[in-house]
């Protein structure tokens, strides 16, 4: 049964992430493996047996001193202190002379484990064992060509108890410049030494388990790795091979390295690098110390060791571009019939191995004091984004965080924002403050925090990034506005402003609104009433009403201002946020509304005048438009009449063609008579003003005129007669009185003033008296009158006495 120890094994990663890979590595875990373009690769050992001491006293591969190759799983004495099998897996638990497990304290000197895996597969029926899937089940197969089920009583030369595989790297261990490398090992134990036989290891970039009877990930991927160890010859001789999986070459395996056995002090001849890459059988028996406890013959166990950055270093791993090349997911053990690798296999063990690790990035952003994954801001708010590195982490990650925001959904377009920024001490600092402003209502934006990893950096944390979806960013924004925003009423009608509050985007509910509002001036407002302090809400919107009316000339300016609160944001608005409320109107609002209240009046004048008949007299009419500075102003012709008509001599009019200057129109009406009457004269007018419509008349009693306005005028034509009487014939010496009659026409006419009577008598009397000088002013049913005597007598004068006459 496949099973995995549970101290170790916990830190897989779920996905492969870019990397950058140098010839000369730093310290990186999978930059070595990864660097295989398009290839997986096999190494096979076959090892004779024969042990020699390395620079550290125990073999180990290329001699850097860190993990015993040495043909058996326990930990022997050795300065500085290396690693084995019961090292890494801590069997028993607890026993002196190990090294630390992971991460240790003084990495100056003490290598790192990177990732290790068990595999238990000692079960029978063994539960993990290959099977025809109808093209064959080979190495040089794709893995669709592979089965996989149980199996009663596989042969013991085939059957796997325990495969294992560590990855370290080495630290400070400058004597044998393996400071930095990455180091692979793996193992595995098999139930007999009996005949030829074949242990391999495939270390794959996906999971590839048994299900159903097949492998869930059906295919290599360019890269994977197989270490190879062919048993021959009872194990006394042995070559370890490193090939890649490459589908250009033939059987789709491409050989990169081929190495000796570990410890051997001469190579054979023809070995490619055969100082990093080396594996060994074990020499005698022992006795594992975890299940099923047996005790292993020679040649039932084997051990291999790959120095994967020496090798890189050396060319045999192409730099690749694919950026999954550089950390592994997979350890796969398994037997086969033989040594060639065109040999069907037999039994495997499969696990998760993962020696690099994906950290899982998590995310929250922040807006003033909210902090929350998901997030809804007003317009123009600043956010800041935090990524958080958690488990799975390789030591103090290293690298940067690039935090992106997107309009798409699937963070894949529309790049709203990116900001970069560096870790310090493994800590990733916040985003930048971004501003909101740019960002339209109704898009839910999205927040993903890529992290670079640091395997370039000589860490093992590979490139990471938050789940898209995660930290959905949504603003709203809000207006208010007053409608209409100019108009114009005469005085005394009633005027109603609309106000609308909203907020963005339509779909968004409205929570609650206040609305309050500001008219100015308040004087001379007849009417000033309003519904806003219970507006209706509608979806997204708050209405309501400000009903204002005025009997004077003034322009009045209308201002609002709420507070609206929708999905948990409150957001102010105000049409002038100088008079009322704090904010600004926003996309969609208005700033304040004015309203102008107008009025007009016409008169005529002259109002009262009075003419001799036969005198012509002129009426003036003006049509004033009010205030002064109203504008635009439109006239339209004045109508002007007198009545009655008949006794006019003269009647004539410039109304139909009036003169206008500014807010001012006039004209004239000329009428002349020959009989003495009262003529009444009016005029009627109309005028626009800014769209308001005011009609305004004289008749008939002015009470339409307008503020200032006049009632009809009124014309009076008059004329006077005087007589003188009687005619007569008087006898010389005797007197004959005139009488002088003067009267006013008409006979009311009023006020009448009488002057003096002046006559004049010719040739001249003998004798002449008159009243005339102060007439007597009388009123009769006829009118007034004036009238005097003048008194004459035509006696001869008397001659003078002669003084001699007697």
């Amino acid at each position: 049964m496949n099973s995995s120890l549970s101290d170790w094994g916990n830190d897989a990663m779920n996905g492969h992430g870019p990397s950058r890979l140098h010839r000369r590595l730093a310290a990186r875990l999978g930059g070595v493996l990864t660097a295989l373009a398009g290839a997986s690769i096999v190494a096979v050992a076959t090892f004779p047996g024969v042990i020699t001491g390395s620079a550290a006293g125990i073999p180990d591969v290329g001699s850097a001193g860190v993990f015993e190759l040495d043909g058996n799983v326990n930990q022997d004495t050795a300065t500085p202190p290396q690693y084995d099998w019961s090292c890494v897996f801590n069997t028993p638990s607890g026993h002196a002379g190990c090294p630390p497990s992971a991460n240790p304290a003084n990495t100056a000197t003490t290598p790192t484990l990177l990732g290790s895996v068990f595999q238990a597969d000692s079960d029978n029926p063994d539960p993990t064992y290959f099977s025809s899937n109808g093209a064959g089940v080979k190495d040089v197969n794709d893995i669709s060509a592979w089965g996989c089920g149980s199996l009663n009583n596989p042969l013991n030369k085939d059957d796997i108890l325990n495969a294992y595989g560590a990855a370290f790297l080495a630290q400070g261990n400058a004597a044998n410049g393996k400071a930095g490398h990455e180091l692979l090992y793996l193992a595995q134990e098999r139930d007999s030494n009996h005949g030829d036989s074949f242990a391999g290891f495939w270390i794959m970039h996906n999971q590839h388990a048994c299900s159903n009877g097949t492998f869930t990930h059906p295919t290599h991927d360019p890269g994977d790795l197989l270490v190879v160890s062919n048993y021959t010859n009872g194990g006394s001789s042995s070559t370890i091979q490193l090939y890649a999986w490459d589908t250009s070459v033939a059987n789709n395996l491409r050989l990169l390295a081929s190495g000796f056995t570990c410890g051997a002090t001469s190579p054979p001849s023809g070995l490619v690098h055969p100082e990093d890459i080396c594996g060994i059988a074990n020499p005698s028996s022992f006795t594992e110390p975890w299940a099923p406890n047996l005790s292993l013959d020679s040649n039932q166990f084997v051990e291999a060791g790959i120095d994967i950055t020496a090798l890189i270093d050396q060319g045999v791993f192409p730099v690749s571009s694919d950026p999954n090349a550089s950390c592994f997911n997979d350890f796969l053990a398994e037997t086969r019939s033989s040594q060639e690798t065109t040999a069907t296999l037999k039994d495997f063990t499969t696990g998760r191995f993962s020696f690099c690790v994906n950290p899982k990035v998590t995310t929250q952003q922040t807006s003033g004091s909210v902090t929350s994954p998901g997030l809804t801001v007003e317009r123009g708010a600043t956010v800041s984004d935090q990524a958080t590195l958690g488990a799975p982490l390789s030591g103090t990650p290293a690298g940067t965080v690039t935090y992106n925001l997107y309009s798409s959904s699937d963070c894949k377009s529309g790049l709203a924002y990116s900001n970069t920024q560096t870790l310090s001490g493994g800590t990733v600092p916040p985003s930048a403050g971004f501003d909101t402003s740019g960002l339209t209502p109704g898009t839910t934006y999205e927040w993903q925090a890529v992290y670079s990893g640091d395997i370039g950096l000589g860490g093992h944390n590979f490139p990471a990034m938050s789940a898209c979806g995660d930290e959905p960013l949504n603003v709203l924004d809000a207006y208010i506005k007053i409608a209409p925003l100019t108009a114009t009423n005469p005085v005394g009608h009633q005027h109603v402003f609309q106000v609308t509050a909203a907020v963005l985007p339509s779909g968004t509910t409205l929570t609650s609104a206040a609305i309050s509002t500001n008219v100015s001036p308040s004087a001379g407002l007849s009417q000033n009433d309003t519904t806003c302090g219970s507006p209706t809400i509608s979806g997204n919107t708050a209405t309501c009403t400000i009903t204002i009316d005025s009997n004077t000339v003034t322009t009045y300016t209308a201002n609002a201002a709420a507070t609206l609160v929708a999905d948990g944001v409150t957001m102010h608005r105000s049409t002038n946020s100088s008079v009322i409320g704090s904010g600004s109107h926003g996309r969609g609002g208005s700033g304040p509304a004015t309203k102008n209240y107008v009025d007009a009046f016409i008169t005529i004048t002259p109002q009262n005048a009075d003419n001799e008949v036969g005198h012509q007299h002129v009426f003036t009419v003006t049509f004033t438009a009010l205030p002064g500075n109203a504008t635009p102003v439109s006239f339209g012709a004045i109508s002007a009449s007198v009545s009655p008509t008949s006794g006019l001599t003269t009647s004539t009019s410039s109304c139909g063609s009036p003169t206008v200057n500014g807010n001012v129109e006039t004209c004239t009406l000329t009428i002349n008579s020959s009989t003495a009457g009262t003529y009444t004269a009016n005029a009627s007018g109309a005028v626009t003003i800014g769209g308001a419509s005011l009609s305004r008349t004289t008749a008939p009693d002015g009470s339409a005129a307008g503020p200032g306005g006049s009632g009809p005028a009124t014309k009076h034509y008059v004329d006077a007669c005087i007589t003188i009487s009687p005619n007569g014939i008087n006898p010389v010496g005797r007197s004959h009185t005139f009488n002088i009659l003067v009267q006013a026409i008409p006979g009311g006419a009023t006020p009448v003033s009488f002057g003096a009577i002046t006559p004049n008598v010719t040739p001249t009397p003998g004798t002449e008296s008159t009243t005339c000088g102060s007439p007597t002013i009388s009123s009769t049913s006829a009118g007034p009158t004036a009238s005097c005597t003048v008194t004459v007598d035509n006696r001869p004068r008397r001659r003078p006495r002669s003084p001699w006459a007697r």
